[in-house]
């Protein structure tokens, strides 16, 4: 679980915060605490005042419409 993230900030200059997650010694506990996140997810961000009133959360980012293919 945790592998794949850590090499992921790496790649982007990120690898720092995740570094303890590599060691060996505290590997298995950053992955149990993140199948814990993972479980429970959906109840935290409600927790934090983030929730999805209509079931499909989306982004706030606006989504560019796409152009039709060229012929």
């Amino acid at each position: 679980m945790m592998p794949n993230r850590v090499k992921a900030y790496r790649a982007v200059g990120l690898g720092w915060l995740l570094a303890p997650a590599g060691w060996p010694v505290l590997g298995w506990f950053f992955d149990g605490l993140y199948a814990v996140f993972a479980r429970y997810r959906v109840r935290l961000r409600r927790l934090f005042g983030r929730s999805c009133a209509t079931g499909a959360c989306g982004s706030a980012i606006p989504m560019r419409k796409q152009r039709p293919p060229e012929a």
